[in-house]
């Protein structure tokens, strides 16, 4: 292509153009020279020139590599983005190994805590046990020995605050052997007919004092099951005591049991204040009770139901409420069938 134009027009910078004449005055031969020109039409373009020099004559040929440039100052704005984009990873991993290590010194630091936790609580439940013991036999002995109507009503008071001290006791035990994981099940073959019936029967003095009618739908024919009998015991004696505590007089209590899905589901039914469909999950949230007028008028530790979850998992079942304020309450848990 043949332009009638001077060659100087083009040059963006005229500077490029002396610089040019000079290499080629120098050498008489200039190779890949790049200039920046501006076209007829106004567009910017990199050019690479290469020349030689004949006499007055000047040979040469240029290239538009204006493509190329692009394309290479894109390549560097990818470099230097994964540059950029490589150190924010490294100060990244950096931060999360330091995290990482400060995660480690603060689980360190917990596990000492919670082993001096227990060992407090192991400590202090143990010295309680002591005075316990001795109060209720020290009743126990009183009750045989009075016969003074007044003062054994009075002896009976005590007699059941003082199991009930002994139970708040034990809770506190069992959840500290639950949370360190040094609870052992014994798991062999049970008799879930049996374990229903001790378990109401310890709790029918209770349930007599305050007024709460007790019964049992069983199965005619016994289904055998895999658990531990203590834990089944624990299990049944929370959720019993509950529908007693969180009963009126005149209620009462229901207690059932059924084949379901290679299970035996046992459900505990009661006539009592019932639960807040919103706090039914949380429920076996460990330390959690309803509310603080809940909590006044039915002290407890906020531990037996975080306890039950916990022993039914243990064994592999599970266990679930159904409940609503005012309308009872229904908790069902789940154990293994024995398959011979």
């Amino acid at each position: 292509m043949m332009i009638n134009e001077k060659v100087s027009k083009f040059y963006k910078n005229p500077l490029d153009r002396e610089r040019f004449i000079e290499a080629l005055k120098k050498t008489g031969k200039v190779s890949n020279f790049e200039i920046e020109v501006t076209t007829n039409k106004g567009r910017e373009k990199n050019i690479v020139i290469s020349a030689s020099r004949d006499g007055e004559n000047i040979t040469g040929m240029a290239m538009d590599v204006t493509k190329k440039k692009v394309a290479e100052s894109e390549r560097e704005e990818i470099i230097k983005d994964l540059e950029q984009s490589k150190s924010a990873v490294l100060n990244m991993l950096s931060d999360l190994d330091k995290s990482h290590r400060n995660l480690e010194s603060a689980y360190k630091n917990l596990k000492e805590t919670e082993l001096v936790k227990d060992e407090f609580l192991q400590n202090v439940t143990h010295e309680l046990r002591t005075p316990i013991t001795a109060m209720l036999t020290t009743i126990r002995l009183l009750k045989d020995e009075l016969k003074d109507d007044k003062l054994s009503k009075l002896l009976e008071l005590n007699e059941r605050s003082t199991w009930r001290l002994n139970r708040i006791v034990g809770s506190i035990l069992d959840f500290a052997s639950i949370e360190r994981g040094s609870m052992k099940l014994r798991v062999q073959i049970i008799n879930v007919e049996a374990e229903i019936n001790e378990a109401v029967n310890n709790i029918r003095g209770m349930a007599k004092d305050r007024g709460i009618t007790l019964s049992s739908k069983l199965p005619e024919k016994d289904i055998p099951v895999i658990g531990d009998s203590d834990a089944i015991q624990m299990i049944l004696g929370n959720l019993l005591n509950n529908a007693i505590k969180f009963n009126e007089s005149g209620g009462s209590v229901t207690i059932t049991a059924r084949q379901k899905d290679g299970f035996v589901e046992v459900s505990i039914s009661d006539t009592g204040i019932g639960i807040p469909v919103a706090e039914a999950e949380k429920i076996f949230d460990t330390f959690y009770q309803i509310d603080g007028k809940t909590t006044r008028s039915y002290p407890g530790t906020g531990i037996g139901l975080s306890i039950t979850k916990r022993l039914v998992e243990m064994q592999g079942g599970t266990i679930s409420l159904k409940s609503g304020v005012g309308k009872g309450s229904i908790f069902s848990f789940t154990i293994p069938i024995f398959e011979s």
